[in-house]
């Protein structure tokens, strides 16, 4: 009722029952993790984004800057953030793209441990093959062409100065004087 198991590549050995053996069955794709790069939103400590106009942002003591220190919609940003980490891949292992980039993303997050550097992982989103297609998507750290639902790419590549505030001019001209 029971069988011995090995992870391929791994010398750890351990017992499964019988009635593990038919959900083995199901093709490898669908062992795939679904999620295109899995992070937490909180741990991300850069963000480019570069879809026509690039923005560039860190984040120092959990605020949201640009490096000359403007002002930040952290709400979008928020958004964008949250949006790229539920990016789910629908194929995996497609030719590499010849269609033309839609834009990047390069995401910044801590290394392991306290002395290690930071982690950059870059995404290149690429235009559908068809009308209607979906999005194909090729990341750093994984070693596969992915396709995506093309309104989750629109959505993280849309407008990246929308990420910064608007300037308030404010030059007194409007206000009634002091009496």
């Amino acid at each position: 009722s029971t069988q011995v198991v090995c992870r391929r590549g791994d010398n750890e050995l351990f017992w499964v029952t019988d009635g593990a053996l038919p959900r083995m069955d199901k093709a490898p794709i669908r062992w795939r993790a679904p999620g295109v790069f899995d992070f937490e939103t909180w741990d991300a400590e850069g963000l480019t984004i570069s879809a026509g106009d690039t923005v560039s942002l860190t984040r120092s003591q959990g605020i949201w800057e640009t490096d000359d220190g403007s002002e930040v919609d952290h709400t979008a940003v928020q958004r964008r953030l949250t949006a790229l980490a539920d990016l789910e891949a629908e194929e995996f292992d497609l030719v590499q793209p010849a269609t033309k980039v839609m834009g990047e993303v390069l995401l910044t997050l801590p290394g392991d441990g306290d002395e290690a550097a930071p982690v950059e992982v870059g995404y290149t989103f690429h235009r559908p093959l068809t009308e209607g297609g979906q999005a194909m998507v090729v990341v750093t750290a994984r070693d596969t062409v992915m396709s995506v639902e093309m309104t989750a790419a629109e959505e993280i590549l849309s407008n990246p100065r929308g990420l910064l505030k608007a300037a308030e001019i404010t030059d007194g001209g409007d206000e009634p004087p002091l009496e």
